[in-house]
């Protein structure tokens, strides 16, 4: 009778271990996806700074340079350049920290934790994408209305500048939806299995 006993607490203790295991095993996996997914987004993120680096090289020539003295705005694009450059940076860093800062011994709540952080950050990058381009498109547009080139021969009185200001804005609400179309294609995808594991983890936690 001892014996049947403490072979049913053994069994007992079997029960309950087992589905802990179960659970660990998942947790890992969802590890593993999540620490893939959030390496797949700093490579992304570095692709894009080199192929902007050198679509810069390609672009920036001596007749860009005429065109943004004639627009009084040498010296704010050279800014902007730098400035463009050194926040892209700064995001490229946090992608490369949150990817280093995910472990296998992180517990479900600080897996949940990260994956919401990366997501978060990439959400902000996205926004400070589209405000950028907003802002200094709206600018360099206003600057070429300003200061047009001569040989442009640019009629901005009555119904003729109502229109060219309307094709500007048309242009300018294009450019970035296509902006945000590639951005949500880059790192939208990645964003939705961060947000599906992110779930899983939370209903581990339960």
């Amino acid at each position: 009778m001892k014996e049947l006993e403490l072979l049913k607490k053994d069994w007992k203790k079997q029960e309950k271990a087992l589905p802990q295991y179960k659970i660990e095993e998942l947790r890992q996996m969802v590890y593993k996806r999540s620490n893939s997914l959030i390496r797949n987004i700093f490579i992304i993120s570095i692709v894009e700074f080199l192929l902007s680096c050198a679509l810069s090289v390609w672009l920036i020539d001596d007749e860009y340079w005429q065109l943004v003295t004639h627009l009084h705005l040498k010296t704010v694009t050279q800014i902007l350049l730098v400035t463009s450059y050194a926040i892209t940076l700064f995001f490229i860093y946090l992608f490369y920290h949150n990817y280093k800062k995910i472990t296998p011994q992180d517990s479900t709540r600080v897996l949940m934790k990260k994956i919401l952080r990366t997501r978060m950050t990439v959400r902000y990058y996205i926004i400070y994408i589209l405000i950028s381009t907003g802002l200094s498109s709206i600018l360099y547009f206003i600057f070429s209305l300003k200061y047009p080139m001569p040989e442009t021969d640019l009629n901005l009185s009555g119904i003729n500048g109502l229109i060219v200001i309307g094709i500007g804005i048309l242009f300018i609400g294009v450019a970035l939806l296509l902006v945000w179309l590639v951005y949500t294609l880059l790192y939208g995808i990645l964003l939705r299995k961060l947000k599906r594991n992110y779930e899983n983890l939370k209903k581990i936690d339960l």
